[in-house]
């Protein structure tokens, strides 16, 4: 059935693109050396650079909106001219991260090796197109699926944003298309909390929501706590501004509760 081929090519592009969101920010309890390799060959796999967005994903959180965030430019254009740049979104970035990288001879050779494997799948796709079009059609799947990035990813959940933390994305909370797109619909709740995995965004969107309806806290606070108010499990999740380190600590398949004397003591101040 060769009608399914898109859609295999468009799931597999998704699961890459999802793990290696995650591996980016480390919250997968990878070490160094680890996340280092899975962001070499995982994303080879759908003929994107994992150590591009390692560059340009935390600088997109660091600085957006602002000028000097290579992804998020296309959050301020419109439809059609993001359709058209999706051909270079990629590339752009690449070139970005490049020269923000000429410092680190390690991540330069890294970014290389990245950029000319697409050229080699493209070059074996068309010499083995005598024998067989799987891999030019793995190529050009794959190559469509990366020209839609920046509409997905970028310019959907930023067109509308404000200046201030609870503004700067929107999220999709719909019962069903969140699970099939892996938790990545809730893009404001990734931008407050970025070390969270996405496969916890969920369970993250409902807690900040009941945190909001209980009006004992807000947006971008501490989460350990209002989940402790709660009278849930803590999830040891992190406030935004610790989204760049890898802490094997906060990773949420090793949750943690509070004290009991800082439970008390936290009670008390919400409850005055």
């Amino acid at each position: 059935m060769p009608w399914l081929c898109p859609a295999g090519v468009f799931v597999s592009f998704l699961c890459v693109i999802a793990t290696t969101h995650d591996l980016v920010h480390g919250s997968l309890g990878l070490r160094r050396n680890a996340r280092d390799a899975a962001l070499l060959a995982l994303p080879t796999l759908v003929l994107q650079s994992g150590h591009v967005y390692r560059t340009t994903h935390p600088q997109h959180h660091r600085v957006f909106p602002g000028l000097d965030d290579p992804e998020g430019l296309v959050a301020d254009r419109g439809l059609v001219r993001t359709l058209l740049e999706g051909p270079v979104f990629l590339p752009h970035l690449w070139l970005w991260a490049f020269r923000r990288n000429g410092a680190h001879r390690r991540q330069r050779k890294l970014l290389v090796a990245e950029a000319l494997l697409p050229v080699a799948a493209l070059a074996a796709g068309v010499l083995l197109l005598p024998y067989t079009a799987a891999v030019l059609v793995w190529v050009v799947l794959n190559w469509l699926a990366g020209w839609l990035l920046p509409l997905l990813t970028v310019w959907l959940p930023h067109r509308r944003h404000g200046d201030t933390p609870e503004t700067v994305a929107g999220s999709l909370r719909w019962p069903v298309v969140p699970r099939l797109l892996l938790g990545l619909t809730y893009h404001l709740e990734h931008h407050l909390y970025p070390q969270v995995p996405s496969h916890h965004m969920a369970e993250l969107a409902r807690r900040l929501a009941l945190g909001r309806t209980a009006g004992c806290v807000a947006l971008g606070d501490p989460l350990l706590e209002l989940c402790e108010l709660l009278g849930e499990d803590p999830l040891p999740l992190v406030p935004a501004g610790a989204h760049l380190r890898s802490d094997r600590r906060l990773l949420l398949h090793r949750p943690r509760r509070i004290a009991p004397r800082g439970r008390q003591a936290f009670r008390a101040r919400a409850s005055g």
